[in-house]
């Protein structure tokens, strides 16, 4: 379970938070009397993130008392939603990578650095978009800068309510087709989650075409096919940045 944190009401300021750019890690692969490399693929590396901390002591307690609290407010084991005061609409994922020690200015207060890890580098919108259609061809807009695959952001979703057979999504954009080999009643509900399908909580992953929607960077053109009567379709999505 992810943990917040009100460093205003633990007595403690931000000075100033370092988050450096994400940095790429390309593979090749060298091959016989061919100069250079052939390129296979890239992948972010994970993100450090240091946090540069001031404190008070607010109640009277020794520093090495409140040293203690500092050690069961950042916990190694735990994750974290850190969200930086310029762009509160964005949040980080991550864990505490290394210890720290503290500077004591004074009896009641001192600073230190705290070293975080972004093991996933992507930035994420803290607000989860959600938007419903009841029309056949709409548009979606991805506002993040990233693809949203949902074989890696699992909490993105796709419901569909109404009656169908052989019920087909298709994401124009990016030629994603998913389609569902049965029917459903008008009060039966479809859950697209991650890589999973569901109607009524019950899996029907073996009984679709097994693929996966992904919505490109801006606007994403969809089209539903199979529907018998009105429908809902919503989508459940975070956005994404680098």
């Amino acid at each position: 379970m992810t943990r917040s944190i009100d460093m205003s009401r633990e007595g403690i300021w931000v000075e100033d938070v370092k988050i450096p750019a994400v940095v790429p890690e390309h593979y090749s692969e060298k091959v016989e009397d061919l100069d250079g490399s052939i390129y296979l693929s890239t992948y972010l590396k994970e993100r450090p993130i240091t946090a540069y901390l001031q404190f008070e002591i607010l109640d009277g307690t020794s520093i090495t008392t409140y040293n203690r609290h500092l050690s069961g407010l950042f916990n190694p084991k735990e994750q974290y939603y850190l969200v930086i005061d310029e762009d509160p609409s964005i949040r980080y994922s991550v864990r505490i990578s290394n210890g720290y020690e503290i500077d004591e200015l004074s009896w009641e207060d001192g600073k230190f650095e705290i070293e975080f890890i972004m093991f996933n580098p992507l930035r994420e919108s803290i607000n989860l978009v959600k938007k419903s259609f009841t029309i056949s061809s709409f548009n979606f807009k991805n506002g993040g800068n990233q693809l949203i695959d949902m074989t890696k952001q699992n909490e993105t979703e796709i419901t569909f309510k109404g009656a169908s057979t052989n019920l087909t999504i298709t994401n124009e954009t990016t030629g994603d087709v998913w389609r569902y080999n049965g029917s459903t009643t008008e009060l039966e509900i479809i859950k697209l989650k991650g890589v999973q399908a569901f109607k009524n909580e019950s899996s029907i992953f073996g009984q679709t075409n097994k693929k996966l929607l992904s919505f490109e960077v801006g606007n994403n053109e969809f089209t539903v096919s199979g529907a018998s009567g009105e429908f809902e379709l919503t989508i459940s999505t975070r956005f994404y940045f680098l």
